[in-house]
């Protein structure tokens, strides 16, 4: 997909996100049944609020249809339809699993990760995009977009 087209699908992403305010999936055979940013459902609030200079706590509770022995996690802010890696993630997906990986098909499983916000980071308005992606294949097990805001 050439780079135009891209940014442009990024820009409407973002734009569907940050009206409806609710998380949207973007990949993966997982389903996921709820996404809590700080302990506070995201789906019952407009945006997940990043502090600066100290942790947000994500939570994903999922199940998916195949087995995975591990996974990796992948984290981007699009800002202006551009995906900018988040620094300082924990990139070992299995850390945040319960129960621990390898993560069996057909079992509902809980993901809870910390992303420490820099105090550098711009006040802004954002959309996380998370994926875990299966470290064999490098296919998504599932994929979030979050809107989000720097404070």
């Amino acid at each position: 997909m050439d780079k135009y087209i891209m940014n442009i699908f990024c820009i409407v992403v973002l734009f569907v996100v940050s009206v409806y305010g609710a998380w949207k999936p973007c990949g993966g055979p997982a389903t996921v049944a709820k996404v809590l940013c700080n302990g506070e459902d995201v789906n019952k609030k407009t945006e997940c609020i990043l502090t600066k200079g100290k942790n947000a706590t994500l939570q994903v509770t999922f199940k998916t249809t195949k087995g995975y022995k591990s996974v990796s996690s992948v984290c981007h802010g699009i800002i202006g339809g551009v995906p900018v890696p988040f620094e300082g993630i924990d990139e070992k997906g299995c850390d945040g699993m319960n129960p621990k990986c390898p993560i069996a098909a057909g079992i509902t499983e809980t993901f809870t990760t910390n992303i420490f916000v820099k105090s550098i980071y711009p006040s802004i308005r954002l959309v996380i995009k998370w994926e875990e992606v299966d470290a064999s294949s490098n296919e998504d097990m599932w994929c979030l977009l979050i809107p989000a805001q720097i404070k």
